[in-house]
């Protein structure tokens, strides 16, 4: 609820972006924590924010806006309107026979979607689903099925009108987008993807500082101005008075960072305070990966200290660490080793793996191999 918003990626290698992004901040966590908070207590839903996110479900109402706009792109664009005319049919379907995927739904067809060809079914719930007709039900593995919205949305949500201003509307977001990181800066860059152009971003900084919705904080050795909304302050004062020092001195703690977390949403920022480059090279071509394929910061205390590429075996409940890289100045002699070992322990119950082949990287001279 504090972050506003997580980024959801369904590529699965040691665990979706998602709960890695809760691993890292949940003692004990577990993705069924986040599956029941969506399917099965309804806190939470699927929707479209930074790219696809997991919101709380009282947010609902306010992207009416972005609903809006896709349910014209369905109805009139080229591509949307050869499965425009099929959604009839698919939500009568849903309406008789209850939450459904795309390969319960058969019509015959295939259409050029906006990714890939595919299968009309799935283009027609996709672009419902978009459009607020649909939404996600539940889900096995990356497997969607789609209910009614009105099944879903409680109707407190559901049809109340908010924010016809588009001033009000961009004013909200951005303080969203502020406490979806904590402290943000008012610049280009990754962290506003799927937000507000340079000029709403612009204007609503302005309004929100005269209404004092939002404060400035100055960092020491950076000429960016940083951000914070107005209900933080007091968090962020208490910790200053209390917390900072302990923070600043904590070595005892590593922490595995999900590569689409909140909190390196601004790759720039995260270089410029941490001198820590990271970028996601998934989608890149081996020959041109600088790392590997999906690979996740290592944060010590304060500090990035590492990157490593881990990789899990279901079949045999095995965490395999491929590669391991250090940040300059840091080797396993300069970590705590109750820190690592802790860490990797933890990493190996959240994926429910009993044991963890490592490299000689960081395991010194020979390949080690630790059962829990």
């Amino acid at each position: 609820v504090k972050a506003g918003c997580i980024q959801f990626d369904p590529l699965d290698v040691t665990g979706r972006n998602a709960d890695l992004v809760l691993q890292a901040r949940i003692k004990n966590y577990h993705p069924r924590i986040l599956d029941n908070l969506l399917y099965k207590d309804k806190k939470l839903i699927d929707g479209w924010d930074k790219m696809m996110s997991i919101y709380p479900v009282n947010n609902w109402p306010h992207f009416d806006r972005k609903r809006s706009l896709a349910y014209d792109n369905l109805k009139n664009s080229e591509r949307g309107k050869p499965v425009f005319a099929v959604t009839d049919k698919v939500l009568k379907f849903i309406k008789k026979n209850g939450p459904s995927c795309s390969s319960d739904i058969d019509l015959g067809m295939s259409t050029d979607w906006y990714w890939a060809p595919t299968k009309m079914s799935r283009a027609a719930l996709e672009g419902l689903f978009h459009a607020g007709k649909l939404i996600i039900h539940h889900k096995k593995n990356n497997r969607k099925y789609y209910d009614l919205t009105e099944n879903r949305i409680p109707a407190e949500y559901l049809n109340k009108q908010v924010l016809p201003i588009d001033s009000d509307y961009h004013d909200w977001y951005l303080q969203r987008r502020i406490g979806n990181w904590g402290l943000f800066r008012n610049a280009p860059g990754d962290g506003w993807l799927e937000a507000l152009n340079g000029t709403e971003r612009n204007n609503s900084f302005k309004r929100l500082q005269l209404e004092k919705k939002i404060h400035s904080v100055r960092c020491a050795g950076f000429k960016d101005e940083f951000f914070i909304r107005s209900q933080d302050v007091n968090y962020l004062a208490n910790f200053l008075d209390s917390d900072c020092d302990k923070f600043i001195n904590e070595k005892t703690q590593m922490k595995f960072i999900a590569p689409l977390d909140n909190f390196i949403w601004d790759r720039k920022f995260i270089e410029n305070i941490f001198n820590f480059s990271y970028r996601w090279e998934v989608y890149k071509p081996e020959s041109e990966r600088q790392f590997g394929y999906y690979v996740l910061p290592v944060l010590y205390g304060n500090e990035f200290i590492a990157r490593f590429e881990p990789r899990r075996d279901r079949k045999t409940k095995t965490l395999f660490i491929k590669n391991w890289w250090w940040e300059k100045g840091w080797s396993q002699k300069k970590v705590k080793k109750s820190a690592l070992e802790n860490s990797l322990k933890e990493f190996c119950r959240f994926l429910e793996c009993d044991s963890i082949i490592i490299n000689r990287e960081i395991s010194e001279n020979k390949i080690l191999k630790y059962k829990f």
